[in-house]
């Protein structure tokens, strides 16, 4: 596990919606404290409407993960894609 937790913030998950043409994402909005709330596209099997007004863990973009990645941000024309506007 990630030694360095600072990148990992407690967030409110404010919306909760399904991707468009794929299997399984959800496209979650969440409040972390900063000007206005980021969008996480995720395939959890846990994340549905329920989800919506509870606190998740947010592991914020440059964070390192259990394997030793790092959470990567998504170019602006996915994430258009994903919102519907071509």
């Amino acid at each position: 596990m990630a030694e360095d937790l600072s990148g990992y913030l407690a967030g409110l998950v404010l919306s909760c919606e399904e991707v468009p043409k794929k299997d399984k994402l959800k496209k979650l909005s969440i409040d972390i404290g900063a000007a206005e709330p980021v969008d996480v596209v995720t395939n959890a099997g846990n994340v549905g409407t329920r989800t919506v007004g509870c606190r998740v863990v947010v592991a914020t973009v440059g964070s390192e993960l259990r394997d030793g990645e790092k959470v990567k941000k998504t170019s602006e024309l996915l994430c258009q894609r994903h919102s519907g506007q071509d």
